[in-house]
């Protein structure tokens, strides 16, 4: 059974619209928060990284009504994750080109990315690992590695050994200088995986 299209759904009344705008905003306050709480741990001006109890009181929230909204810790980290980097696909070419370019190009994005939060990338990547679906940046690239290649598993594999592999070499990175050649290595390593079959 298929799902229905736009046009088949119901239109929704003005409390439907109003609950939906109410999620949208609470999730906006709750990874906004989040990402600020992330920032300051980076810079020294927190201890450790926030708790669930932290981020909600942060946002403004109680606690079940952020379980209930974005879910818990990982989830909510991995949410952060999802709209800044799919943000920053956005203001790239990422779409466009074939395949290999456009793993090259995420792979940049996600370095940049991953090393300019490398807290944030350290806690993605705790989170991920338990998370045997996959996670969203691995997604990101198996979209475009089913694009060349309609072996799923092997795809499944490809990607998640691509988002592993930035990660880590966001996290090896010891100093700026160092950078520019891990960025280099994850981006040609990313490439590498992507084109092994």
């Amino acid at each position: 059974m298929s799902s229905p299209s736009p046009s088949e759904l119901p239109e929704l009344g003005p409390r439907q619209r109003a609950g939906l705008t109410k999620i949208r905003r609470t999730t906006t306050f709750v990874l906004d928060a989040t990402k600020e709480m992330f920032i300051e741990f980076e810079q020294g001006k927190r201890e450790r990284p926030p708790t669930v109890q932290e981020i909600a009181i942060s946002a403004g929230i109680g606690l079940p009504t952020l379980f209930q909204v974005v879910g818990k810790r990982a989830d909510i980290i991995s949410k952060v994750i999802s709209r800044d980097i799919t943000e920053a696909l956005d203001n790239t070419a990422a779409e466009q080109g074939e395949s290999q370019q456009k793993i090259r190009v995420m792979a940049g994005v996600c370095f940049d990315y991953f090393s300019e939060h490398p807290r944030l990338a350290d806690a993605y990547l705790k989170g991920i690992t338990d998370e045997p679906q996959g996670d969203f940046i691995s997604s990101k690239f198996a979209n475009v590695l089913l694009e060349a290649n309609d072996n799923s598993a092997l795809v499944e594999l490809q990607s998640r050994a691509m988002t592993y592999s930035i990660l880590l070499a966001t996290q090896t990175s010891a100093t700026v200088a160092d950078l520019s050649i891990y960025r280099g290595q994850a981006i040609e390593l990313a490439h590498n995986i992507a084109t092994a079959i």
